[in-house]
């Protein structure tokens, strides 16, 4: 890890890099209880920015801070499993009531 943060050369956009879900490495290295790689990205310069949301699981201790607020999220995962069923359903249905092709 202290080869990664001197190879940075103190750029800070590079040390706090985000990930596609918007963690950063000090918050993947505290959120997965790397405590000596926290340290040395922290000396880097590194700013945590919590991932707990991901998981639904705080391991930083920020509680409810995100976890309180992810309504969005279980709502999004209501709709994508409702839409799931329906799909499951149809293609049940398809395949139990087949309806025949006209071809001309």
């Amino acid at each position: 890890m202290r080869f990664l943060t001197e190879a940075a050369g103190g750029d800070l956009a590079k040390i706090n890099a985000k990930d596609r879900w918007g963690g950063t490495p000090l918050g993947d290295a505290t959120f997965n209880s790397a405590k000596e790689c926290a340290d040395v990205i922290r000396e880097a310069g590194g700013l945590e920015v919590c991932v707990c949301f991901l998981s639904g699981v705080c391991a930083c201790g920020c509680e409810d801070e995100y976890l309180g607020t992810s309504t969005s999220m279980n709502v999004f995962y209501l709709i994508l499993f409702f839409m799931c069923v329906c799909v499951c359903v149809c293609v049940f249905l398809a395949r139990k009531y087949p309806i025949p092709f006209v071809y001309r």
